[in-house]
């Protein structure tokens, strides 16, 4: 069975290949070691993106590292791979190769020893108070500079009539479908953490992939904005919610929220009642504030009892969430991926069959990009 802390120093090679390109030029083609000839070749030619010359790739670096396959798995590769793409190793093409062996072992005990810690933290909190805040996911510049590009394609949609705003006096606004429309957000969704609590949350006995993103989006509430009812991320037909997780949604927290600011209200341990909450919940339930410094990353289950407060400050508050959900659900519903199929090689010829398909699922009122 996958084991979470295995998997907590992972994430995505992203331009990762840069990187190799630099590191081959360090070798020649008479090398010892063949898979170091085709990383080599491979550059020259353009062709790195087989899965063969990946595996070379990642052959090479392992043994750059000093580790063997059993001491440093290839996952674990991934997050060396990716911050190395910012730091000095190489100086015009050349590796400083005392310099990076020096790293790889001290960096690997360090994130290893963090993330352990993160997780299991994280996923004590889930569990017993149905929400987990981490701290120091993202630094406060980073905070700041999201912030600021939520900021710019709000008022841009505003100004192009084509923002999705709702709520008393249009106070509340969403920008849906972030992930075409700010692609440059994209990569906290593979943040190597939060990978791993997904993986937990959702692990069950498949071949398939354990989860999907559902939405990724930001809220904002404008000056006036009212708090909303409590309200879980999944509700079913009826009340009961079935044992199994199947939502959870991730807050990456960009700017201070407060109680002035209507920060979001929650009921901890209300996830455990696997309920939606009645009407009377709804008003007479005790709910605590959300306290979570800027650059965390919050996380709650899709039966856990939240809503959002009152803005009573002169400031818009913006939030960055996104939900994911279990494969399970696609699975039910999309057994072949049919729309993907028409879009791709008949889009003209089924249009009676759209909604059947599903085609026109999940497109929001006023939220494409048109501009």
């Amino acid at each position: 069975m996958f084991n979470p802390i295995d998997y907590l120093v992972i994430n995505e090679i992203l331009n990762s290949y840069k990187y190799l390109a630099c590191l081959s030029k360090i070798s020649s083609l008479d090398h010892p070691k063949p898979y170091v000839n085709l990383c080599i070749v491979a550059d020259l030619l353009g062709i790195s993106n087989s899965l063969s010359i990946t595996i070379a790739h990642n052959r090479y670096i392992l043994d750059l590292c000093g580790f063997t396959d059993q001491e440093f798995s290839l996952v674990e590769l991934k997050i060396v791979l990716e911050y190395l793409q910012n730091t000095p190793f190489y100086v015009n093409s050349k590796l400083d190769e005392e310099k990076f062996l020096s790293f790889s072992a001290t960096y690997k005990r360090r994130c290893t020893v963090a993330s352990q810690e993160s997780f299991l933290s994280a996923t004590k909190q889930l569990e017993e108070k149905g929400y987990a805040v981490i701290p120091n996911i993202l630094s406060p510049e980073e905070a700041s500079k999201i912030k600021h590009i939520l900021q710019e394609r709000a008022e841009l949609e505003r100004q192009h009539s084509v923002a999705y705003l709702y709520g008393n006096n249009n106070s509340l606004q969403r920008i849906y479908h972030l992930v075409l429309k700010e692609p440059s957000l994209n990569y906290l969704l593979t943040n190597p953490l939060l990978l791993t609590m997904l993986d937990h949350f959702f692990d069950r006995n498949t071949h398939h992939d354990k989860h999907y993103l559902s939405t990724w989006q930001s809220n904002i509430l404008h000056p006036g904005a009212k708090e909303q009812q409590l309200h879980v991320d999944a509700p079913y037909p009826g009340r009961s919610l079935p044992e199994w997780n199947s939502r959870i949604t991730v807050s990456f927290i960009i700017q201070e929220m407060n109680e002035e600011n209507g920060t979001t209200q929650i009921v901890p341990g209300s996830h455990l009642l696997r309920k939606v909450p009645s009407s009377h919940e709804k008003n007479s339930s005790q709910t605590k504030p959300l306290q979570a410094p800027v650059g965390s990353m919050c996380l709650w289950g899709g039966y856990f009892w939240h809503k959002s407060g009152t803005n009573k400050s002169a400031n818009p508050r913006y939030s960055l969430l996104g939900t994911f959900a279990s494969s399970l659900l696609r699975e039910y519903s999309l057994e072949e991926n049919n729309p993907m199929l028409v879009a791709i090689h008949a889009p003209k010829e089924f249009i009676e069959l759209k909604n059947i398909l599903g085609m026109n699922h999940g497109i929001k009122d006023k939220s494409l990009l048109t501009f």
